[in-house]
């Protein structure tokens, strides 16, 4: 048997094809073309994707906000946010969520005054709720209908140290 080649690194503009395609075959929200293009260019550095045998089966894109800073307004505590996480089905349940959360985090750690990162996550997906404990993220409230098909969310944290 084999050993599957895994890697996980910052996401290109050359990987948005491969991005774009994952997101409409693992979830139901899908986003303009140009809103993937303006988080991998703007955020690169606290976004992922995971390659599996040299092609890329998932992603994780992660904004930062309360980044302005001007003379009269000090700098604001910074938060993450995950706006998108998806793996293809064919290559999950090798831990390749777990492995690019855990790559994000770390960059994380590493952004000054980031107190927090968030996520919404489909209250029936215990998967990825389960995952996320894991990871330390608390489950924060619940955000009824927040998806289009009406289901709630479960609006979750994770505290930066």
């Amino acid at each position: 048997m084999l050993k599957e080649s895994i890697l996980v690194r910052n996401p290109g503009i050359e990987d948005l094809e491969d991005i774009v395609h994952i997101n409409r075959v693992c979830l139901p929200e899908n986003y303009p073309v140009a809103y993937f293009i303006e988080l991998i260019k703007s955020w690169k550095n606290t976004s992922c994707v995971v390659e599996l045998d040299d092609k890329v089966v998932g992603y994780i894109l992660m904004r930062i906000e309360g980044v302005s800073s001007t003379p009269w307004k000090p700098k604001n505590k910074k938060k993450g946010h995950i706006i998108s996480v998806a793996v293809l089905p064919e290559a999950r349940r090798r831990g390749l969520g777990t492995k690019m959360m855990e790559f994000v985090l770390e960059r994380a750690r590493e952004i000054d005054l980031l107190t927090e990162i968030t996520l919404e996550v489909r209250q029936s997906n215990l998967g990825a709720i389960n995952l996320y404990r894991r990871l330390e993220f608390v489950s924060h409230k619940i955000l009824s209908g927040y998806y289009s098909d009406g289901e709630d969310a479960v609006l979750m944290r994770y505290t930066v140290d």
